[in-house]
């Protein structure tokens, strides 16, 4: 079996693109979040001549192959031209598993499948058939363990342009507290999936992963009066975006009066709350005789988010405001952050016919 090994040296064009979006806000300066465990690979085909990818040790090769896959059909057997990425691995210290989230075109008929193999060329796990082939964007994730892991295979039916990317990160075992009558906690915590994590930044500290610059704007408590009270927060940026998206959390939330959010004096509309289980105790009924029905109000820390028009942010200074509505009643905020998500060598770009391009 061939490899092909990856390219090591950090290009040029990274480094200089992560200096140039530095995120100003009260002299934070932006640092590269390492993340030496988990991996994004793009996996669309590059055209001859493409510069080799950057990845962690661990990943020691790359193989993408041509192969006739073996089928079974009604008129017996028969092969079908199929393309296989081969992933060499080397096992982190103290992995017990690792994920593969693999992200592709969920077409019918054309459904990919990741294996795990041992180094005497023996599968150990195979995850079927992903997708349900609705002709749309799908993301999967197969969990392996790692005991005799040497090498991974995703495979696609065709010529592997519906695969895009995977993103790889080796997993441990961390002890679970659940109540008995739990039945649905997940099992396995994704990378961009999870609830947002504790673990913060320091203080003026940005930081830069996969083209996106988060900047904490605001990391403590703010209590905002009902009476349209409001945390203003300048910051400054070097360009524009291709996307930006506001992040904060909100204890005491009225679920129908969420927090209107402006930016340069221009109003975005209200923020948006991930909404809790109808059944969670949390929430508090309300009798006002402002009110035609019961209100409800969330007894905890609830996230709260707004996606901001890119044309509204300006090169340079900028001026966030978060304001309790008046209807909604007394509120606290914190951890109010900006996302800037800029281009970056792997950005995921896929063109898109409109109808009146038909």
């Amino acid at each position: 079996m061939v490899f092909v090994r990856f390219g090591f040296a950090l290009r040029a064009s990274v480094c200089a693109a992560a200096a140039a979006l530095c995120l100003s806000a009260s002299g934070q300066v932006l640092r590269q979040e390492s993340t030496p465990n988990t991996v994004w690979l793009d996996l669309r085909l590059a055209e001859d001549g493409a510069r080799p990818q950057t990845v962690p040790a661990w990943l020691d090769a790359l193989e993408t192959e041509a192969i006739s896959l073996p089928l079974l059909g009604t008129d017996g057997a028969f092969t079908a031209p199929a393309t296989v990425h081969r992933l060499r691995v080397t096992r982190v210290a103290d992995a017990e598993a690792i994920l593969v989230r693999l992200y592709f075109d969920d077409q019918a008929g054309i459904s990919p499948t990741i294996s795990a193999w041992d180094e005497l060329g023996n599968e150990i796990a195979q995850s079927g058939q992903l997708g349900e082939g609705l002709g749309l964007p799908n993301a999967k994730a197969v969990v392996i363990p790692t005991a005799k892991l040497n090498y991974l295979e995703i495979t696609v039916p065709g010529d592997g342009r519906t695969v895009r990317g995977a993103q790889i990160a080796w997993l441990t075992r961390h002890e679970l507290w659940r109540p008995l009558d739990v039945t649905s906690a997940p099992t396995t915590l994704e990378p961009f999936r999870a609830l947002r994590s504790e673990a913060r930044p320091g203080d003026g500290e940005d930081r830069y992963r996969n083209g996106v610059v988060t900047a904490v704007l605001q990391e403590g408590t703010l209590k905002l009066s009902e009476s349209g009270g409001a945390v203003r927060l300048p910051f400054e940026i070097e360009r524009a975006p291709l996307m930006a998206l506001v992040t904060f959390e909100v204890l005491g939330a009225d679920l129908e009066h969420p927090p209107e959010i402006r930016l340069n004096g221009r109003y975005l509309g209200e923020a948006q709350y991930a909404a809790p289980d109808l059944a969670d105790p949390a929430l508090r009924g309300e009798l006002s005789d402002s009110r035609a029905g019961v209100g409800f109000r969330y007894a905890g820390w609830i996230r709260a988010t707004r996606l901001v028009p890119t044309l509204a942010l300006s090169n340079g200074s900028n001026l966030l405001e978060v304001t309790a509505k008046s209807d909604g009643g007394e509120i606290a905020v914190r951890r109010i952050d900006i996302q800037l998500k800029y281009p970056f060598e792997q950005l995921d770009l896929a063109p898109v016919q409109t109808s009146a391009s038909r």
